[in-house]
């Protein structure tokens, strides 16, 4: 994003997957084949992704819409969803994997590793932007259906991988005489796509950024539902939200992470669409103005994490289980470039002692489980 953080607990749309799809592919070149083509009569050309989701429906044959004839391009894309989009740009079909959907397709991705580092018991959860890089990097390794000459996707795209290689610089002249080709150390050069740039950070370094066996999940942040001072509307649960007692509900716009739960929340609950359509939900761009909101009583509830409400004295009157949306996790992990990796280990090992998780506990985090 432009505040440079990636946001790994927010979630995609299933126009903004049908773009990395392209992107995947390498199909950008090709979309000026679609940008005038309407394939779903809620995708017009006017919409920003139009060409990606015509592309990707028409042009590569990933993705379909609903019965309904509809694609829905600004509805969240689920885990089960983006699993078989994806099965389906390795060149497998319906009759290769049978079975319930998307429990069966799952199953199928899961052998041939991609969902390897993702927790596939929901398929019907929303993708978070963590388990999305995650699966298009398994993509990459990922078998292919039907042609026995080539091993995975990358082959199968004419692309090889090398391994040890250490970055020298981000800006080097590349064949298009831009100064954002990449340069490594043996003398290769390599010219980013779509006239996309490193920023340099990882210039000097070669393989991954996080020491192998370090990473933890720290801790978790709990989302809450908090009310006012003196509770005026009368809230207990997040079921009371599809009553009368609710007039305003106070949300983080989808694309920030405690927006993301938002929407998983009352999208499992069944009350998104009733309570947009009745005009009770008012977003925020960030959690302290959903916070303020309902500080200030302009809300008569707010989807928050518990470490806001902690911080802005709110009281909170339900927390949201693992039935209702994922865990927010905070992982922690020793990097491969650090000069003092010992100390990093210590200092990491001291995070999760008892002592350590006092602390944490008394501002609203958890334990990770």
């Amino acid at each position: 994003f432009s505040d440079g953080n990636f946001r790994p607990n927010g979630q995609l749309t299933r126009a903004q997957f049908c773009k990395m799809v392209v992107c995947a592919l390498n199909a950008e070149d090709e979309l000026g084949l679609y940008r005038t083509v309407t394939v779903y009569p809620d995708v017009k050309p006017s919409h920003w992704a139009a060409a990606y989701v015509n592309m990707a429906s028409k042009g590569k044959k990933a993705i379909s819409g609903f019965s309904d004839g509809k694609f829905y391009p600004d509805r969240t894309v689920t885990l089960g969803q983006a699993a078989t989009i994806l099965l389906r740009v390795l060149g497998y079909k319906d009759e290769n994997i049978g079975g319930v959907w998307p429990d069966s397709y799952l199953s199928f991705a899961a052998s041939i590793g991609l969902t390897d580092g993702v927790d596939t018991t929901k398929g019907n959860s929303p993708l978070s932007r963590r388990d999305a890089a995650i699966l298009f990097n398994n993509l990459l390794r990922a078998d292919v259906q039907g042609d026995k000459t080539v091993s995975n996707f990358l082959t199968a795209a004419g692309l090889t991988t090398k391994t040890d290689m250490v970055l020298v610089s981000s800006n080097a002249r590349g064949p298009d005489g831009k100064e954002t080709a990449m340069l490594f150390a043996d003398g290769s050069l390599y010219q980013m796509a779509g006239d996309k740039a490193s920023n340099g950070s990882l210039n000097g370094y070669k393989g991954t950024l996080v020491l192998e066996g370090s990473r933890v999940d720290l801790l978790e942040n709990q989302v809450v539902l908090a009310v006012p001072k003196g509770n005026p509307a009368g809230i207990e649960s997040f079921e009371d939200l599809g009553t009368d007692k609710l007039q305003i509900l106070a949300l983080g716009n989808e694309d920030v992470p405690v927006g993301a739960y938002s929407t998983e929340i009352l999208t499992n609950l069944g009350l998104l669409d009733d309570l947009e359509k009745e005009g009770k939900i008012t977003y925020g761009s960030n959690v302290k103005e959903v916070t303020t909101q309902v500080s200030e009583a302009s809300a008569d509830a707010g989807i928050i994490y518990a470490t806001d409400a902690y911080s802005a004295g709110l009281a909170t009157v339900a927390e949201a289980g693992n039935e209702l949306c994922q865990p927010a996790v905070y992982p922690a992990a020793v990097l491969n470039t650090s000069k003092h990796q010992k100390e990093a280990q210590a200092f990491l090992d001291y995070l999760q002692t008892e002592e350590c998780m006092k602390v944490f506990e008394t501002v609203g985090f958890i334990r990770a489980h």
